[in-house]
């Protein structure tokens, strides 16, 4: 079994302050981080120009997600304002309102793991959601019995902490996805740029029998998922704690056996 440590990320010493990466180091880092989604629209035969209409539209919902307004937006693109509301109208328009959907309840969910928070902290910490689509969304969530409400002030708090958000279809598998890129690009830049040791990245290559794949699922189900359960569980009570998210994920090589 090959253990790809110094291939994933690598160990550095802490740092107080980010790092700022050469012109060459964010060219080659950026480059690699579009492999899965060049490598997926290579399988699919994707022409370049509809390729580039969404890395735009991406590039786009992730600055409105981080709190920029159209304005801002604009000048970090380098785009018109125009272009700007175009890709506005697109990102809410019919192909995306489903994946918003979807993920709207999901990232209500992960807020309130920790901790309750109000309406307006909802609110605040969901800018790129309309107020009344998560009044909505919280209203839904109560109905199905996955939030409650405590005290006065309306705090908004998870039912179930060991919720496993495990859906069948097609938009919460993508939902799903989106989730585990993005604490993909969270450790990347934690063990890049902030070289934070908190951050862990490792890859392990290694055979196995057919037979012995579903031990790989009972792994996760009997031993890893207990214990985070019990981490999260002692930490509710602890005020030194974080939010971590762990993505676990396999897949069989499809080069040829060694």
């Amino acid at each position: 079994m090959d253990r790809d440590e110094e291939h994933t990320f690598g160990d550095s010493p802490p740092r107080g302050d980010p790092r700022t990466p050469s012109e060459e180091e964010r060219a080659r880092l950026i480059y690699s981080l579009l492999l899965p989604a060049v490598r997926t629209a290579r399988q699919f035969k994707v022409p370049l120009g509809e390729l580039i209409r969404w890395l735009k539209l991406a590039y786009f919902h992730e600055l409105r997600a981080s709190g920029l307004t159209l304005r801002e937006a604009s000048d970090v693109m380098e785009v018109s304002m125009p272009t700007t509301a175009r890709l506005s109208r697109a990102l809410k328009g019919s192909f995306y309102a489903p994946e918003r959907e979807h993920q709207l309840p999901q990232r209500i969910e992960f807020l309130l793991w920790a901790d309750g928070q109000s309406r307006a902290r909802i609110h605040q910490c969901l800018p790129d959601y309309d107020n009344e689509d998560i009044d909505a969304a919280l209203q839904q969530m109560q109905g199905e019995g996955r939030l409650r409400v405590s005290g006065d002030r309306e705090v908004f708090e998870v039912v179930k902490s060991e919720a496993r958000l495990v859906r069948g279809d097609w938009v919460a598998r993508i939902g799903s996805l989106n989730s585990l890129l993005d604490n993909l690009s969270d450790a990347v830049w934690q063990r890049l740029i902030l070289e934070r040791p908190e951050a862990f990245a490792r890859t392990l290559n290694f055979r196995i029998r057919d037979v012995d794949i579903a031990e790989l699922r009972t792994f996760y189900e009997e031993e890893l998922w207990p214990r985070m359960s019990r981490f999260d569980e002692a930490a509710r009570s602890w005020a030194a704690r974080r939010s971590v998210k762990l993505s676990i994920f396999w897949a069989p090589s499809d080069h040829p056996s060694e």
